[in-house]
């Protein structure tokens, strides 16, 4: 594929998020502020668009429910959770260590929006 096949896949996917109903947003080629976009005009010489960023979240958990050996919680990319006794290391795909018990689905931990690599956490 090409350069600009693959542009035309990144507009194509754009544009196919207004359709879908995300929101959009624009901005004047050359400057770093982002409007919304509410009815785009598709413009692409004068302008760019993406679809609208959402925050970075990051896992919470309440401490209170578990033992004082629970010390780690770390998020797979497969998107599965566990907690850990001791550190985990990250692999190419998923943390490395003993789990203690897998976190999905227990109440007072949630997983978060960020990227399985900044997942990690340590009890305070």
């Amino acid at each position: 594929m090409n350069k600009a096949q693959e542009a035309t896949l990144e507009k194509m996917a754009v544009m196919q998020a207004f359709m879908d109903g995300k929101e959009i947003e624009h901005t004047v080629r050359g400057e770093d502020t982002w409007f919304p976009a509410y009815s785009p005009r598709w413009d692409w010489f004068g302008f760019k668009y993406r679809i609208k960023q959402e925050p970075v979240t990051y896992p919470t958990v309440d401490w209170s429910i578990f033992t004082d050996d629970v010390q780690w919680l770390a998020w797979d990319k497969s998107g599965i959770g566990y907690l850990y006794a001791k550190e985990p290391i990250a692999l190419s795909d998923r943390w490395l260590g003993a789990a203690v018990a897998k976190a999905g689905s227990i109440k007072g931990v949630t997983r978060g929006t960020c990227d399985w690599k900044d997942s990690k956490i340590q009890r305070p």
